[in-house]
């Protein structure tokens, strides 16, 4: 059976598409888009080949003919529906930064991409590696299992995920993939959970065993390590000079000591530390562990339930909770990470909602579908552009190895980034 997403031929017993993650069904209704381009591509060259021109102006008239009828079969076979879109092209994506990493939103969802002027930084095969965002000209740049991408002024900044029990480091690499350098070394059993540059500093924490650490920043060459806040820290976000920090764990541990899970603001440089108000029972139960934070308001989903979850925006103080989109998922359970799926930028919530992507103002107003490019394992906002990673399907089962595909918030220049 092939996908109607990306054109890869799969099992006929699969449920969902072995490169893109798409949910299969009948490919009957494809097929007949494809079969109506091609007997109008042949009732045009019957045409042709019936006229016998004897002027010029009659040659013209015949050659245009065609032509239109050819266009009109492609529009018709394109936009029909979701089809093979892996060779759609169009204007070469680009975005444009200086002095600043990746976004915080992307960071939030793992950091597994990051973009740069017309280049892509990004896991894949658990490695990572640089693509034009095109698609083209990939090239590995390190072993490393990174995550928390950050690409900045000709570096890439990133934490190798080595595993729990390993200690993975933090390093930066040139573009280019020289002159690798380790600007943090982690013991075993530390990890690092959160990792951000921006105006020569990179933030970053560390974690030991199943706590959370303390918030550290240093120099772009790893000199100067200092801490600026003291805290087990569970998220954190930066906002307009302040630093949003969540505080222990939403889940409460096998601890007599456990002191719930409190939020707190301070700026930059570690001064003025402020206690926000605790979330209130009734605004339970929220999933705050997969909270985003966006211009002064938390964005927080709710436990999934009878396949849909809830997205909420929420103010500091905690008083005015408005739901502004619904996610739905009919996904096996196992695919936790692929259920709920949201990012905020650019004044809008992007989320998914099954294997299609949608955007929502931050008022909950102008619901709309940009398109659909199979289930997501994060969205990245990048400018104008939204990319998505996916973990690859085999057979029912998913992998870790992750990929792209990118596409305009308009919904046009959808893109598979990495189908080798």
């Amino acid at each position: 059976m092939f996908c109607s997403q990306c054109g890869q031929n799969n099992k006929d017993e699969n449920k969902f598409c072995s490169k893109c993650g798409f949910k299969l069904e009948d490919s009957s209704l494809q097929m007949s888009s494809e079969e109506s381009l091609a007997k109008e591509l042949q009732e045009s060259q019957s045409l042709n080949e019936k006229i016998k021109p004897h002027k010029l102006g009659t040659m013209l008239v015949s050659s245009i003919a065609l032509v239109v009828l050819v266009v009109a079969a492609l529009a018709t076979w394109r936009f029909a529906g979701p089809k093979l879109v892996s060779a759609v092209g169009g204007e070469t994506p680009q975005f444009i930064k200086t002095n600043v990493g990746n976004l915080m939103g992307n960071i939030n969802s793992g950091g597994l991409c990051d973009a740069d002027g017309e280049w892509l930084y990004c896991n894949m095969f658990d490695k990572l590696y640089k693509m034009r965002l095109d698609g083209t000209e990939k090239t590995k740049l390190t072993d490393e299992n990174a995550m928390y991408i950050n690409a900045c002024d000709g570096w890439v900044y990133f934490y190798d995920n080595a595993g729990y029990d390993e200690g993975g480091d933090i390093y930066r690499i040139k573009t280019d993939g020289t002159n690798k350098q380790r600007i943090v070394n982690l013991e075993e059993y530390e990890s690092c959970n959160l990792l951000w540059v921006s105006d020569g500093k990179v933030y970053y924490d560390i974690a030991s065993g199943l706590k959370y650490g303390a918030l550290n920043r240093m120099n772009l060459d790893g000199s100067q390590k200092e801490e600026i806040a003291g805290h087990s820290i569970e998220d954190l976000y930066i906002s307009d000079g302040w630093v949003y920090l969540g505080i222990g764990s939403v889940i409460p541990p096998d601890d007599p000591d456990y002191g719930g899970y409190c939020l707190y603001k301070l700026r930059l440089d570690g001064t003025g530390e402020v206690e926000l108000p605790a979330a209130r029972p009734e605004l339970d139960p929220l999933l705050w562990y997969r909270q985003q934070m966006y211009k002064d308001n938390f964005y927080v989903p709710s436990e999934f339930a009878n396949n849909v979850s809830y997205l909420y925006r929420i103010d500091l103080d905690m008083r005015n909770k408005v739901k502004i989109a619904e996610m739905k998922s009919d996904l096996p359970e196992d695919y936790t990470n692929e259920k709920i799926v949201f990012n905020v930028a650019n004044d809008f919530v992007y989320y998914m909602s099954g294997s299609s992507l949608y955007n929502v103002k931050l008022d909950g107003s102008n619901n709309r579908k940009i398109g659909d490019i199979g289930y997501c394992h994060s969205i990245n906002v990048f400018g104008d552009w939204i990319i998505g990673s996916q973990k690859a399907v085999v057979g029912d089962s998913l992998t870790e190895t992750f990929h792209y595909v990118r596409i305009k918030d308009d919904g046009t220049e959808m893109l598979y980034l990495n189908s080798f």
